[in-house]
Formats: C-alpha cells, structure tokens, sequence
C-alpha cells in the first residue's frame, strides 16, 4: 500500500514538471506500461475517489496479501498466466498440473541443457521433471509454492490471471 501512497505523493508533487513522452518510452522499453497505468489509477482510486471497476478492487487485495516485498508464490502465478492461453482453464486441476509439469519454456531457464538442442531437449523434459521432484522432495524446495496449490480458492485462480494478465508482467 506505501507503493500506492509513494506513487500518487510524487505524481501530485511532481508531475506537472515530468516529460511524459520520455516516460512513457522508458516503461515501454522495460515493458511497464500496462503496468504503469494501472498503479497510477488505484492510486486515484484510493487515494482521491476516482470511480473504479471491480478489477482495481481485486488488485488492492491482491497486493494486500503480498506484503511488502512479495511472496515466491508470486513467480508460480507470473508463469502460470503468461502459459495458459486465455480459455477458461483457470481451474486448480490445470494450475497443478502445470505446477508439476511446466511447459518445456519455463523448464529451459532452469535446465538450460534442455536448450543445446531444442528438438532433443523436449524428449528429455520428461527426465527433467523427474530432476526438478527428486531435487524438490529432497532439498525441501517448493514446499511453499506446493502450499499454495493446496489452500488457493478456486475462484481466486481466475482473478490473479486476469490481474497478471493485465498487468503484462512478464517476470523470467
């Protein structure tokens, strides 16, 4: 929430003497606009009145439950929306599903042998797999992430797609 207040004290104190063209480069450059955007109306909205839709109010609550800095689980919710094509699958069957088995994309940036060859590297994914949950169970990782696919509502699925989505954060 100190982001919002932050945002909306250096528009109101400075944002008369910004050059926005030049800003609205250097977020498109590092792909914030959207992102941009939206952190400057909920800031309106919180902070002057400014009549909103729905989606800013499941944000602010989104980022209420992140704290200050975030949470891991957050990096799971980024992948797992730029993934899943937008069709309805926001179901906790295909968030798990991609959790256990995540597309050979996500799987190269933390195997990178995938990648030295593309073609054998998706008929090794598999094995792949198989080193991420040995190296899961036995070093202890993802016990939070595994966690939250546990206790997420069902319903919540479809609105943190939609948050992530039209946010077009694209964290790697």
């Amino acid at each position: 929430i100190r982001n919002l207040v932050d945002i909306y004290v250096f528009l109101e104190k400075f944002g008369g003497e910004m050059n926005a063209d030049y800003l609205q480069k250097q977020f498109a450059g590092l792909g914030l606009t959207a992102f941009t955007e939206h952190m400057e109306k909920l800031a309106r909205i919180w902070l002057q009145g400014e009549p909103g839709e729905a989606f800013y109010q499941q944000l602010f609550d989104y980022m209420q439950g992140c704290g200050i800095y975030g949470k891991d689980e957050n990096g799971i919710w980024n992948r797992f929306c730029d993934a899943q094509p937008e069709k309805g699958e926001k179901g906790r069957d295909v968030l798990k599903r991609w959790y256990w088995f995540p597309p050979y994309e996500y799987m190269v940036l933390y195997y990178p042998w995938l990648s030295r060859n593309p073609v054998a590297g998706k008929f090794l994914l598999p094995a792949a797999w198989g080193i991420r949950a040995v190296r899961g169970v036995v070093c202890g990782r993802g016990k939070y992430k595994r966690e939250m696919l546990r206790q997420i509502d069902a319903s919540q699925i479809g609105v943190r797609q939609d948050i992530y989505r039209r946010l077009q954060l694209r964290f790697h």
